[in-house]
């Protein structure tokens, strides 16, 4: 255990030399505060933190590359160089004095990945990375620039009720660590990252891809009894937008009865409507058990259908889930009144029993002709007036025709 112990702090001293080693190659990095990659077309602006964006002016013919210019403040900056290439990535440095020393910075660097599409509808694929201006501040992170271990096989918890488990380890050519991001039981983003690469969950917020949580794989100790997974330029961002608030209504609605009851067995419909931006999920539950569930629902109207419920008095609850994992519900209660008319005798006035009895044929009809449902029985049609006047009409038809058929013959 001293020997394991012992290799964990010496790995640990070496990531620290090889974050400082960094100013040999003429800068130094502050804090990832931004990783994406992004589709970006030609001349999109694409908008950063600390009031940097860049704009992409043209994208090369031959292997991703692309003509980019960056900005700040609006302001178009001055660059040695505008192309950025897939092996030799567009890097903008800042130098700060603040301390009495001339200090360079890395802000920015953008790596094209692949080219999307062809011709004037082309776009190109930028891995962007972000890092701290140190001569402007940074708000809204609840954690910034950290470093965890952690264990396969388990999690740390991070602020805001945000979770991220490191729950598997594969070693071959290209050794990867997966990744799984949670807030309140709820998967945000679950990915497999190579030693070295950037696990990130964004957020698009007014028009600007944030973000949310950043975590570099460092590198990963494997020992005997166990693998652990060293994280480093840990980030999360205090961001309480508008997209979290979610207005719901609900209402409920079954095939017409005169007296807006509900009885069992019958289709229940439960329509309701959502409005709200980024949405996880949005479901239906009936006394807890969840009835329907949509994924990734779009703001409208939605509709969801119980079939087989039983007399009683339930609770109808519609939950959606937002991209953040936080949940909003509404509810209403819903009595179902049982289909045996004896039982609410005393209850109902005899013309409320008169239209359930009326209502509940035509739906178990209804059921019958088009779910084929196996426990229902096919009305007897023979006493209701539109069958009689049907069949006289008929047999009246037949007269006619054997009536005109001897006559013809009489007459030959």
């Amino acid at each position: 255990m001293k020997n394991v112990q012992f290799i964990i702090i010496l790995s640990l001293t070496a990531f620290l030399i090889l974050a400082t080693a960094s100013s040999a190659l003429g800068y130094e990095r502050n804090a990832l505060i931004h990783y994406s990659e992004s589709e970006i077309g030609i001349g999109e602006d694409f908008l950063l933190e600390q009031e940097y964006s860049f704009k992409v002016i043209d994208i090369g013919t031959s292997g991703p590359s692309a003509m980019v210019e960056i900005y700040h403040q609006n302001d178009r900056l001055k660059l040695d160089d505008h192309i950025a290439g897939k092996n030799s990535a567009l890097e903008y440095v800042v130098t700060d004095s603040s301390n009495d020393k001339d200090t360079e910075y890395l802000v920015l660097r953008l790596t094209p990945m692949e080219i999307i599409g062809t011709g004037e509808s082309s776009s190109i694929k930028i891995a962007v990375e972000q890092y701290r201006d140190p001569r402007m501040d940074t708000e809204d992170f609840l954690l910034f620039d950290r470093s965890r271990t952690v264990e396969i096989g388990s999690s740390t918890k991070l602020e805001n009720d945000y979770v991220l488990h490191a729950y598997d380890y594969v070693k071959n050519s290209n050794d990867h660590v997966s990744l799984r991001l949670e807030k309140n039981g709820h998967t945000l983003a679950d990915k497999d990252i190579s030693i070295g690469d950037v696990f990130y969950y964004n957020q698009e917020f007014d028009g600007k891809v944030t973000s949310q949580v950043i975590a570099r794989v460092a590198d990963v100790f494997s020992s005997r009894d166990s693998d652990l997974v060293f994280l480093e330029q840990i980030s999360l961002r205090d961001h309480t937008a508008d997209e979290n608030h979610v207005d719901i209504g609900i209402d409920i609605d079954i095939v017409t009865h005169e007296n807006g009851s509900i009885y069992e067995n019958e289709l229940i419909i439960v329509r309701y409507h959502i409005e709200g931006n980024n949405l996880q999920e949005a479901s239906v539950l009936l006394d807890g058990n969840v009835m329907d569930l949509r994924r990734q629902p779009d703001s409208g109207s939605y509709f969801a259908v119980l079939e087989n419920v039983e007399a009683g008095e339930y609770d109808v609850k519609v939950q959606v889930v937002s991209s953040q994992g936080s949940r909003t519900s509404d509810s209403m209660k819903l009595t179902v009144y049982s289909s045996d008319k004896s039982v609410y005798d005393n209850n109902i006035s005899e013309s409320d029993s008169l239209d359930r009895d009326y209502a509940t044929e035509n739906l178990r009809f209804w059921e019958s002709g088009n779910n084929n449902s196996s426990g229902s029985q096919d009305p007897d049609l023979s006493d209701s007036p539109s069958f009689v006047s049907v069949l006289s009409v008929v047999l009246i038809a037949f007269a006619s025709i054997g009536g005109f058929i001897i006559f013809m013959m009489q007459k030959q």
